[in-house]
């Protein structure tokens, strides 16, 4: 290694400040303060798989639905609602009727002869016959 004055006359350093300035410069980033950024950016990301995997366990494992159409739907009769299993929920006529077939709300089934005890599973609440 070169001592200062060999530095200066070689042309390296033309002061004492610019070579101060040089060792300095050499110094790291202190990691110690993006510590919590990391924290926080990994906890998004485990929230965030986390939600996403809850909600695909209640479509049956299949990812949640976006933008459902007016067929899916097929109008939520003047959302008419009725109590089941204890819980308050909307009917939606096609995606329902899957879910009384499948038992997902999302689950579809390719059989063409419908499961036993179906064809009296109607969603709509009729009135009593007068006899």
């Amino acid at each position: 290694m070169k001592t200062p004055e060999e530095e200066v006359q070689s042309g390296l350093y033309t002061t004492r400040y610019e070579r101060k300035l040089h060792n300095e410069a050499k110094m790291g980033v202190p990691f110690e303060t993006l510590i919590p950024f990391a924290i926080m950016l990994t906890m998004f990301g485990i929230t965030g798989a986390g939600l996403s995997k809850v909600r695909a366990m209640q479509n049956g494992g299949k990812r949640g639905r976006h933008s459902v159409d007016q067929w899916d739907s097929l109008e939520r009769m003047a959302w008419m609602t009725e109590i089941r299993n204890g819980m308050l929920t909307d009917i939606l006529i096609v995606m329902d009727r899957d879910r009384r077939l499948t038992g997902f709300l999302r689950g579809q089934t390719g059989s063409a002869i419908a499961p036993p005890g179906f064809e009296l599973n109607n969603p709509w609440r009729l009135e009593k016959r007068f006899r």
